[in-house]
This record gives C-alpha cells, structure tokens and sequence, in this order.
C-alpha cells in the first residue's frame, strides 16, 4: 500500500487527501456540491457519525461489497478536479453552458446522444430542429472545463498560500 494510505471505516483505500475532503472542521468543500443528497449523506455517516460498514449496509439493505462499491464511487466523484471546478463556476455559466455541463459530466450522457435528441439547445427541443453539431458541443465543452480547471487552479493556488500562513516580507 503506497505511504499515505489506509483503510477507511468502510474498508477502502483511501488517501490522506481523499479523508481531508469530509474533514468536519472544514468549511464546506466544493467537492460536496458534486455528489447526490445520498451520496453525501453516506459519506457522512461513515466519517462524522462513525457508523460502521455493517450498520449503514443493513440500513440501506445492501451488501457490504455494494456499500465499498457506493463510497469509492462518491469518493472518485468528489475528488474529479472538472466537477469541483464545474461547482466553483457553475453561477458564472451561462443557462446553455450549464445544460450542457449537467447533461455531460453529471448524467454522463455521452455527445452524441445529446446531439441526437437535439438536447444541446433548449430552443431546439420541440420545434424539430437539429441542434448543434457534436463538433460545436464539443467545442463548447472544453470551454466550459477550461473555465473550470481553471477556477479549481485558483482555489488550489489560494488554499495553498493559505496553508503557508502569511509570508515573512523583508
């Protein structure tokens, strides 16, 4: 096992990075933002309330394996650097930009299936018209995760300096 990791209350791996995620003495990581109520509430269970594998398991009628698969899940989801940025940014996208990013990245429904049912325009919904190309949403996308990796940078770069404290000048 690589230094830096260990088993979480659930039994998975994770990381020291992965655990300051869900650090209660934190203010409200971006990253939450990105994960359903049920995958929120999960996670919290297991890391502010200290239920067990078995307790939240039986709670939810699953198998233990099922509930590791569910948190590693939740877990890669809150640490995808293109979602925390899409939450940093998400009030600064347009209405369009938002649909699109929110169809992609969050319902993972693929390009082509939003340009087959014309759902990249909202205007083109129900009037017959085709929508925008794969190539123009494609296009428009990798805008939309530009602005996004972008923002997640700056966070990182802020809390980063935050970390040092303040520098000594002179």
């Amino acid at each position: 096992m690589p230094l830096g990791t260990e088993y979480c209350t659930c039994g998975c791996v994770e990381t020291a990075k992965q655990r300051d995620l869900w650090d209660a003495s934190r203010p409200l990581n971006p990253a939450a933002l990105v994960l359903s109520t049920q995958e929120r509430s999960l996670l919290r269970l297991l890391y502010h309330r200290g239920a067990s594998q078995r307790e939240v398991a039986g709670a939810l009628g699953i198998s233990r394996a099922a509930l590791r698969r569910r948190v590693r899940r939740a877990k890669d989801k809150a640490a995808d650097p293109v979602l925390v940025g899409l939450a940093l940014v998400w009030r600064r996208l347009s209405p369009a930009e938002r649909r699109l990013a929110y169809l992609h990245h969050v319902l993972d429904v693929s390009l082509a299936e939003i340009t087959r049912r014309g759902l990249g325009d909202p205007a083109a919904i129900g009037n017959g018209s085709a929508g925008p190309s794969r190539t123009t949403l494609r296009r428009r996308l990798r805008g939309i995760e530009r602005k996004a990796k972008l923002a997640a940078g700056e966070r990182r770069n802020r809390e980063t300096r935050n970390a040092q404290g303040p520098s000594s000048a002179g």
